[in-house]
């Protein structure tokens, strides 16, 4: 036998079930001969420690499952934060896999990639965990991302603020991918009824996920949820149903949906703001224009603080979900017919323009074949990355 790490073959077989995948897929994608791999399945040889890496992202699994025992009984890649304790739920839509194998193998390299430039961890990520307090956690978030009033200042919309706020994670390191399509099939639509997003925890490269079939609006207390998971390094799958939340949704999804509320709304200046002589929809109305962020924030940080009851709270929340539902239709009914499409625009916020700068740049200069890196992009043809390289160079 050659020199190695010793792995559990049967995790290899097990993941070639679970995810439908064949020995010239998860070749091309580790980049080892078809030969190499069935002398790992038959213990005839053993892989090094960066070929285990590159095994274990061309299977969408983590490094450490290799080396168990027996397969795990769940076939979860990230916690699912979407069910009462957590338990997870196995029915995934092909789609949702689809988003989560991607998200994962571009985690994978992005980590690989910045360690080989010699980048340090991100210092700001692994000071807190579940444990943490609320205000601590939000100030942290604020102060690195400069969430304050004159970044609300500046966003007149909904639009505008995620971008903003985008922008400022992807300057502090963290990734941030939005679309409503897995891949580069346009005919396939995540359902926000399934997901509306997922974080996924690397103290080089975290990654966070948003379905950008959400309104605006909810895709704005999404990405801060999902902050909120990589703050307190525990990465997992959200469906944030503030209406459920009252009742339901474990520990961890009350802390992060409090600290996101905290983060966007801000206790002492929200309790100051708010109108005890104004009915609620104007109290709405007001905070919702002072905090840059939707009537469904404004009412969550309103139940917390007690300043309206669970009914209330309730029966406004579905009111809203319909409202914002009518908005986005119209809004998108207006940009298919009259604004058309923005490549640019839509790429970046698909792939997270971070991301797609290392990747196109490390095409560029050799350090990947142009098919990995347009597949990187969730792209079949290779053309894509002179494309995105003549996007970039044209904002120098």
């Amino acid at each position: 036998m050659s020199a190695g790490l010793e792995i559990n073959p049967q995790i290899i077989e097990w993941a070639i079930k679970k995810y439908s995948l064949n020995l010239d897929k998860i070749s091309k994608s580790a980049g080892v001969k078809k030969e190499t791999i069935l002398s790992w399945l038959k213990k005839d040889k053993f892989p090094t420690y960066n070929q285990i890496k590159k095994l274990a992202c061309a299977l969408y699994i983590p490094q450490g499952y290799l080396f168990l025992s027996n397969p795990p009984r769940s076939e979860q890649i990230l916690p699912d934060f979407r069910t009462v304790g957590s338990s997870g739920i196995d029915n995934y839509s092909q789609e949702f896999r689809d988003v989560i194998h991607s998200t994962f193998n571009k985690k994978c390299w992005l980590r690989e990639h910045l360690i080989n430039m010699g980048k340090k961890p991100l210092q700001f990520l692994g000071e807190f965990n579940k444990d943490s307090q609320v205000n601590d956690v939000a100030a942290s978030i604020s102060e690195i991302l400069g969430i304050d009033d004159d970044l609300r200042e500046t966003a007149s919309n909904y639009g505008k603020f995620i971008k903003l706020a985008v922008d400022r994670c992807e300057e502090n390191g963290i990734t941030v991918l939005r679309r409503g399509h897995p891949r580069d099939f346009n005919k396939r639509e995540l359902k926000v009824d399934e997901f509306r997003g997922f974080a996924v925890y690397d103290e080089y490269a975290p990654f966070i996920f948003i379905n950008s079939k959400d309104s605006k609006a909810a895709q704005i207390f999404t990405l801060f949820h999902e902050l909120a998971h990589i703050w307190i390094q525990e990465e997992g799958i959200s469906n944030i149903n503030l209406e459920e939340g009252v009742k339901h949704g474990g520990r961890i999804e009350k802390l992060c949906n409090a600290i996101a509320a905290e983060v966007l709304t801000p206790t002492l200046k929200f309790t100051e703001a708010w109108d005890g002589s104004l009915c609620l929809d104007e109290n709405l109305q007001v905070l919702s224009t002072i905090f840059k962020v939707s009537s469904l924030v404004v009412l969550r940080k309103a139940y917390d603080l007690k300043f309206i009851n669970g009914n209330a709270f309730r029966k406004k929340y579905a009111e809203c979900i319909e409202k914002y539902k009518e908005i986005e239709k119209k809004k998108s009914d207006y940009r298919g017919k009259k604004r058309g499409f923005s490549f640019k625009n839509t790429f970046l916020a698909q792939n997270g323009r971070m991301f797609s700068r290392y990747v196109v740049n490390a095409a560029l200069n050799g350090e990947i074949l142009y098919r990995d890196a347009a597949k990187l992009l969730d792209k079949k043809n290779t053309s894509i990355i002179d494309k995105v390289s003549d996007l970039f160079n044209a904002e120098w």
